[in-house]
Protein backbone atom coordinates (compact mmCIF):
# COMPACT_ATOMS: atom_id res chain seq x y z
CA UNK A 1 0.00 0.00 0.00
CA UNK A 2 1.19 3.69 -1.33
CA UNK A 3 0.10 6.61 1.05
CA UNK A 4 1.08 10.56 -0.24
CA UNK A 5 2.44 12.89 2.38
CA UNK A 6 3.93 16.72 1.46
CA UNK A 7 3.12 15.03 -2.51
CA UNK A 8 6.10 12.25 -2.07
CA UNK A 9 4.20 8.95 -2.10
CA UNK A 10 5.21 6.58 1.12
CA UNK A 11 5.17 3.03 1.80
CA UNK A 12 3.05 2.14 4.56
CA UNK A 13 4.60 0.46 7.71
CA UNK A 14 4.32 -3.00 7.69
CA UNK A 15 4.57 -4.91 11.11
CA UNK A 16 6.88 -7.82 11.12
CA UNK A 17 5.62 -11.45 11.22
CA UNK A 18 8.34 -13.35 9.85
CA UNK A 19 12.15 -13.37 10.22
CA UNK A 20 14.80 -15.55 8.98
CA UNK A 21 17.93 -16.27 10.62
CA UNK A 22 20.55 -18.07 9.28
CA UNK A 23 23.33 -18.56 12.46
CA UNK A 24 26.17 -20.62 13.59
CA UNK A 25 26.31 -21.40 17.29
CA UNK A 26 29.91 -22.41 18.48
CA UNK A 27 30.06 -26.04 19.11
CA UNK A 28 31.63 -26.44 22.28
CA UNK A 29 31.27 -22.53 23.38
CA UNK A 30 30.08 -22.06 26.87
CA UNK A 31 28.05 -19.95 28.30
CA UNK A 32 25.28 -17.70 26.96
CA UNK A 33 25.26 -16.94 22.48
CA UNK A 34 22.95 -14.42 21.96
CA UNK A 35 21.99 -11.71 18.86
CA UNK A 36 19.55 -8.64 18.71
CA UNK A 37 16.66 -9.07 15.53
CA UNK A 38 15.34 -6.10 14.18
CA UNK A 39 11.47 -6.22 14.03
CA UNK A 40 8.44 -3.74 13.30
CA UNK A 41 6.12 -3.55 15.54
CA UNK A 42 2.31 -2.97 15.27
CA UNK A 43 3.00 0.61 16.18
CA UNK A 44 4.69 1.74 13.93
CA UNK A 45 8.67 1.60 15.84
CA UNK A 46 11.75 -0.05 14.96
CA UNK A 47 12.41 -3.00 17.56
CA UNK A 48 15.39 -5.45 18.70
CA UNK A 49 14.58 -8.67 19.96
CA UNK A 50 17.35 -10.46 21.52
CA UNK A 51 17.41 -13.84 21.73
CA UNK A 52 19.67 -16.04 23.63
CA UNK A 53 21.29 -19.20 23.47
CA UNK A 54 22.74 -20.97 26.11
CA UNK A 55 24.92 -24.24 25.88
CA UNK A 56 23.55 -27.35 28.08
CA UNK A 57 25.76 -30.65 29.55
CA UNK A 58 23.00 -32.40 27.57
CA UNK A 59 24.04 -30.94 24.02
CA UNK A 60 20.79 -28.82 23.79
CA UNK A 61 21.00 -25.16 23.86
CA UNK A 62 18.18 -23.36 26.29
CA UNK A 63 16.68 -20.48 24.60
CA UNK A 64 15.46 -17.34 25.80
CA UNK A 65 13.83 -13.97 24.70
CA UNK A 66 13.68 -10.47 25.69
CA UNK A 67 12.11 -7.44 23.75
CA UNK A 68 12.05 -3.74 25.01
CA UNK A 69 9.44 -1.34 24.18
CA UNK A 70 10.42 2.61 22.87
CA UNK A 71 10.78 3.84 26.83
CA UNK A 72 13.35 1.05 26.82
CA UNK A 73 11.01 -1.16 29.77
CA UNK A 74 11.11 -5.46 29.09
CA UNK A 75 8.17 -6.79 27.66
CA UNK A 76 7.61 -10.73 27.88
CA UNK A 77 8.05 -12.70 25.31
CA UNK A 78 7.01 -15.94 25.33
CA UNK A 79 7.78 -18.77 22.25
CA UNK A 80 8.50 -21.92 21.45
CA UNK A 81 10.42 -24.32 21.89
CA UNK A 82 12.39 -23.84 24.47
CA UNK A 83 15.47 -25.82 23.38
CA UNK A 84 17.04 -26.80 20.19
CA UNK A 85 19.34 -29.73 19.52
CA UNK A 86 21.89 -30.69 16.98
CA UNK A 87 23.23 -34.10 15.56
CA UNK A 88 26.90 -35.58 15.65
CA UNK A 89 27.30 -33.05 12.31
CA UNK A 90 26.32 -29.63 13.37
CA UNK A 91 22.85 -29.73 11.56
CA UNK A 92 19.90 -28.56 13.16
CA UNK A 93 18.03 -31.59 14.68
CA UNK A 94 15.52 -30.22 17.07
CA UNK A 95 12.47 -28.85 16.10
CA UNK A 96 12.45 -30.83 12.57
CA UNK A 97 10.62 -27.40 11.29
CA UNK A 98 13.66 -24.92 12.16
CA UNK A 99 10.85 -22.55 13.64
CA UNK A 100 10.24 -20.65 16.64
CA UNK A 101 6.96 -18.89 17.35
CA UNK A 102 7.59 -16.16 19.59
CA UNK A 103 4.96 -13.70 20.43
CA UNK A 104 5.76 -10.14 22.47
CA UNK A 105 3.13 -9.38 24.54
CA UNK A 106 3.13 -5.29 24.90
CA UNK A 107 0.62 -2.54 25.44
CA UNK A 108 -0.09 -2.21 21.85
CA UNK A 109 -1.09 -6.03 21.62
CA UNK A 110 0.41 -9.19 21.40
CA UNK A 111 2.12 -9.34 17.87
CA UNK A 112 3.13 -12.90 17.07
CA UNK A 113 6.09 -13.99 14.59
CA UNK A 114 7.55 -16.76 12.94
CA UNK A 115 11.71 -17.25 13.53
CA UNK A 116 12.65 -19.23 10.91
CA UNK A 117 16.54 -20.73 11.32
CA UNK A 118 16.87 -22.64 8.63
CA UNK A 119 19.86 -23.45 8.02
CA UNK A 120 21.06 -22.79 11.40
CA UNK A 121 23.98 -24.88 12.90
CA UNK A 122 26.62 -25.38 15.52
CA UNK A 123 30.18 -25.43 13.75
CA UNK A 124 33.23 -24.94 15.81
CA UNK A 125 33.83 -21.17 15.50
CA UNK A 126 36.42 -20.30 18.82
CA UNK A 127 33.34 -20.09 21.00
CA UNK A 128 32.09 -17.51 18.50
CA UNK A 129 28.31 -16.87 17.65
CA UNK A 130 28.53 -15.99 13.69
CA UNK A 131 25.64 -14.38 11.03
CA UNK A 132 25.40 -15.40 7.74
CA UNK A 133 21.72 -13.06 7.02
CA UNK A 134 19.09 -11.77 9.06
CA UNK A 135 15.72 -10.88 7.16
CA UNK A 136 12.50 -9.60 8.40
CA UNK A 137 9.57 -8.52 6.40
CA UNK A 138 8.57 -5.97 8.10
CA UNK A 139 9.15 -2.15 6.49
CA UNK A 140 8.83 1.30 8.01
CA UNK A 141 7.44 4.16 5.90
CA UNK A 142 9.78 6.02 3.66
CA UNK A 143 10.01 7.91 0.49
CA UNK A 144 10.14 7.07 -3.08
CA UNK A 145 13.16 7.52 -4.27
CA UNK A 146 13.15 5.86 -8.41
CA UNK A 147 10.11 4.20 -10.83
CA UNK A 148 10.84 2.06 -13.91
CA UNK A 149 8.92 -0.23 -16.21
CA UNK A 150 10.47 -3.94 -16.47
CA UNK A 151 10.00 -5.91 -19.18
CA UNK A 152 6.42 -7.31 -18.89
CA UNK A 153 5.14 -4.08 -18.41
CA UNK A 154 4.77 -3.77 -14.61
CA UNK A 155 5.58 0.31 -12.97
CA UNK A 156 8.47 -0.65 -10.17
CA UNK A 157 8.82 1.66 -6.98
CA UNK A 158 12.20 1.82 -5.14
CA UNK A 159 11.90 3.11 -1.95
CA UNK A 160 14.42 4.84 0.73
CA UNK A 161 14.19 2.02 3.16
CA UNK A 162 15.05 -0.71 0.50
CA UNK A 163 11.55 -1.60 -0.72
CA UNK A 164 10.66 -2.80 -4.01
CA UNK A 165 7.21 -2.76 -4.86
CA UNK A 166 5.22 -3.59 -7.71
CA UNK A 167 2.83 -0.42 -8.34
CA UNK A 168 1.25 -0.92 -11.50
CA UNK A 169 0.29 -3.48 -14.50
CA UNK A 170 0.57 -2.24 -18.02
CA UNK A 171 -1.33 -4.23 -20.35
CA UNK A 172 1.29 -5.13 -22.98
CA UNK A 173 -0.03 -7.19 -26.20
CA UNK A 174 2.07 -9.34 -28.54
CA UNK A 175 1.44 -9.93 -32.10
CA UNK A 176 3.53 -12.14 -34.29
CA UNK A 177 3.67 -9.42 -37.26
CA UNK A 178 3.29 -5.95 -35.83
CA UNK A 179 4.91 -4.54 -39.10
CA UNK A 180 1.27 -5.70 -40.44
CA UNK A 181 -0.88 -3.51 -38.10
CA UNK A 182 -2.91 -0.61 -39.83
CA UNK A 183 -3.14 2.49 -38.00
CA UNK A 184 -6.18 4.47 -37.09
CA UNK A 185 -7.17 7.43 -35.25
CA UNK A 186 -7.82 6.88 -31.45
CA UNK A 187 -5.05 4.86 -30.65
CA UNK A 188 -6.91 1.71 -32.10
CA UNK A 189 -4.78 -0.85 -34.25
CA UNK A 190 -6.44 -3.56 -36.91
Amino acid sequence: MVRRHGGAALVCVKATYNIALQPNLSAGGSGRQSIGLPYVDQAENSRTLAIGFTATPTSEWDLDMVAVDTNNQPVPVTFNPPTISFDSLGKLQSPTNSQLSVTINDSNGAQTMTVDRSPMSQLIDAGAFTVQNIEQDGFLADRLQDVYFNRTGVLVGSYSNGEVRNLYKLPIARFEADINLEARSGNIFL
